[in-house]
């Protein structure tokens, strides 16, 4: 009699456990989504061009995981002016996998947005435009090349940004940029076009507070002038000046 009842717990166990492998992964219960209007949260797997038709939202976690978008940011989310809450995952989860290529327009994201390499693998390549994202982290597993951000907006406000990146290149396109004490990563490339596509292309940057022409220096933590342009000091400073600019004065 015990010997069948262990029989039976087992045979039970084994149902329960090749039932979670089968559905036990985070996709596996999610909507997979098609290109077109959507309204829910879910997984986007097929490039193409994603349209918000309301708000969409989750409890807790993620909402929108995209595991679509080849050489080129050919998977897009437009918004329409609605408002995703919830993260937007685009990770490499497993060894060798970069992170996925993106694009999200005309909406704003109260979660994260990462495309994260897997071990060894490139970040992705996310693209916002005309949007409100304040957590954006791209980069490569175990020294791999970091991805790449692009931000285009009319006005880029920094100073609301959290920006986790690990190498990789940063552009901004931009009318007015506020970058009050903002921290910018270090960077294998960052290109700031502002009017007139200016300052362009800085190269390589080393990480830290970024001094524009026009900027009141007060400590030397400010003191990183890799823009060609005056500054002013605004009191005495002690430290070193980093000075990657040509032309202009300070």
């Amino acid at each position: 009699m015990i010997n069948k009842v262990s029989k039976i717990l087992s045979r039970h166990l084994l149902i329960l456990a090749s039932v979670f492998v089968l559905f036990g992964s985070k996709s596996a219960f999610a909507d997979i989504l098609s290109p077109g209007i959507i309204t829910t949260c879910g997984e986007i797997v097929t490039t193409g061009t994603y349209t918000l038709g309301n708000d969409i939202s989750t409890s807790s976690g993620t909402c929108l995981t995209i595991t679509s978008g080849g050489a080129s940011a050919s998977t897009t989310v437009d918004g329409y002016g609605y408002t995703i809450r919830g993260d937007v995952f685009a990770d490499g989860i497993s060894s060798s996998t970069p992170g996925h290529n993106f694009t999200l327009q005309n909406i704003t994201v109260v979660g994260n947005v990462t495309s994260n390499g897997g071990y060894g693998a490139n970040g992705g390549n996310i693209v916002t435009s005309s949007s409100t994202i304040n957590t954006i982290s791209v980069s490569g597993g175990a020294g791999a090349y970091g991805g790449s951000v692009t931000i285009t907006n009319t006005n880029i406000d920094l100073t609301h940004l959290d920006l986790s990146m690990s190498g990789g290149s940063l552009t901004l396109n931009y009318i007015n940029l506020i970058h009050t004490n903002f921290a910018f990563p270090a960077l294998a490339n960052l290109t700031l076009n502002g009017p007139g596509n200016l300052p362009g292309n800085l190269g390589a940057f080393g990480g830290g507070v970024l001094s524009f022409p026009g900027d009141v220096i007060t400590n030397a933590n400010q003191c990183n002038l890799a823009i060609a342009g005056t500054t002013t000091l605004g009191s005495d400073i002690t430290g070193n000046c980093v000075i990657t600019g040509n032309g202009g004065d300070s």
